[in-house]
C-alpha cells in the first residue's frame, strides 16, 4: 500500500472564513481530536505559519518554537467534508487541508 507523502497546506484561518462558512468552522471544531505537535509537524507544511507568527523554525534559529509553547493546540478534524489539521494560537485556527482539497477550499 503507497502512503500519500503530500504534507496538508494552510487554506485559511477563521478570520478569513466568510460569514457563509462559519457552520462549517463549527462544525470542524466540533469535530476536533486533539494531536500532538509531532503528529501536526509530520503531516502540514507547518514553516511558513509558524514563521508568521514569530516562532523559531530553523535548526539554528534562536527564539520560541511550537513544540515548546504550551498555548497552543494541535488538532485534526473535518473541513467542509475533507480532512485537515489545524493549529489554534490565541483561538485564531490555521486551517490545513491536502493540497489538491486546498485549491478547491481558497477562499475568494
Amino acid at each position: 500500500m503507497q502512503r500519500d507523502t503530500q504534507k496538508f497546506q494552510l487554506v485559511t484561518t477563521c478570520l478569513q472564513v466568510p460569514m457563509s462558512q462559519v457552520n462549517d468552522l463549527h462544525d470542524m471544531m466540533d469535530r476536533a481530536r486533539p494531536v500532538t505537535v509531532r503528529t501536526f509537524k509530520r503531516h502540514t507544511d507547518w514553516h511558513a505559519v509558524a514563521r508568521q507568527l514569530g516562532f523559531a523554525v530553523g535548526r539554528n534559529e534562536k527564539g520560541l518554537r511550537i513544540e515548546r509553547d504550551y498555548h497552543l493546540g494541535f488538532y485534526r478534524s473535518m473541513w467542509q467534508g475533507k480532512p485537515c489539521y489545524y493549529l489554534d494560537h490565541s483561538r485564531v485556527e490555521h486551517i490545513f487541508v491536502r493540497p489538491t482539497e486546498a485549491e478547491a477550499h481558497t477562499p475568494n
